[in-house]
């Protein structure tokens, strides 16, 4: 506690500040001013069926500004550094001296054009499993043998090669969806969804009226549909840099149902049991003008899903 209450006191009181680790006197722990912003979430887009409703806005999260800022900082930070971000306002870095400032560069860049608007395009596609071994593999290099990620393809495209795979996603065994663009200024978290809402019967409230056993049911919800998190900003005068995570969730429909009996004597009741079978992809890349980042990975069911991502600066 008294840790969190000397970083508040700091965080109100400085524009920036350096703090020496006791017994490491190779890493310090640096507070980053991200800046005064009225906006300090980009926008967060839902698209949901006709009819459904809409979900509750997501809880502000920072983990893909703090993807970003991990994947950029040089030298690569290592086991035991951290970045985290208080209050939505403070970056805090605890690594050494040349790390934290190279992490101060990267906000400073994205401050100094922080009225710029970055317009970031997210692609997903389902591809049948033949169609990506013939189409989109020879595109993406081969992931290393034996890597935590063993089926993830992954790759930074130039121009001519994003104009190629886009191309090829037109085919008639490809399910595309298309996201709306998202306009989102440097290293303020933004987000995308297409979603769909499921209600169903999770549990039953049981209770004794007059002697008889009353069974009231429990309603829960769960979604089927994609969600992107994504943080972009500027690292060079024509250099766009994305942190992007897709999170796709298929939901099992029909939901699974179950019959109990809930106390002696009640009458038999159904419930409901969700199948979701999530798949998370997450790609960080810098990327030149014209260029794309690529991630794909396979599906439980056997067919790939495929995110593209480009970013360009939104002309006024």
């Amino acid at each position: 506690m008294k840790i969190c209450l000397a970083l508040a006191v700091l965080a109100a009181t400085l524009p920036a500040q350096k703090l020496p680790l006791p017994g490491d006197p190779q890493r310090c722990l640096q507070l980053i001013d991200l800046g005064e912003r009225p906006e300090a979430k980009g926008p967060e887009l839902v698209l949901v069926e006709e009819g459904q409703s809409k979900p509750p806005r997501a809880v502000p999260a920072y983990a893909e500004l703090i993807a970003f800022v991990r994947a950029f900082v040089q030298p690569p930070l290592q086991d035991g550094d951290d970045v985290q971000v208080l209050g939505g306002r403070w970056l805090a870095v605890l690594a050494r001296p040349e790390q934290g400032a190279s992490a101060e560069q990267l906000v400073q860049q994205a401050r100094q054009r922080r009225d710029a608007v970055i317009a970031v395009d997210v692609t997903l596609a389902h591809v049948d499993a033949k169609e990506f071994d013939r189409l989109f593999a020879p595109l993406l290099p081969a992931p290393k043998p034996g890597g935590p990620h063993a089926d993830v393809r992954q790759a930074v495209l130039d121009a001519a090669a994003t104009a190629t795979l886009s191309e090829r996603l037109q085919g008639d065994k490809v399910e595309m969806l298309q996201t709306p663009t998202v306009a989102t200024r440097p290293l303020e978290p933004a987000s995308v969804a297409h979603i769909k809402n499921f209600s169903y019967v999770k549990d039953f409230s049981v209770s004794k009226t007059d002697g008889a056993v009353v069974a009231e049911p429990v309603i829960g919800n769960v979604s089927d549909g994609v969600r992107i998190e994504l943080v972009a900003a500027f690292t060079g005068k024509d250099h766009i840099a994305v942190s992007c995570t897709v999170t796709n969730s298929d939901l099992t429909l029909p939901i699974p149902k179950f019959t109990t009996t809930l106390a002696h004597g009640a009458e038999p009741v159904t419930i409901q049991l969700p199948e979701v079978r999530t798949l998370r992809l997450q790609q960080t890349a810098d990327l030149p003008p014209g260029s794309s980042a690529v991630i794909a990975s396979p599906k439980a069911d056997g067919t790939w899903l495929l995110a593209l991502v480009q970013a360009s600066l939104q002309k006024k």
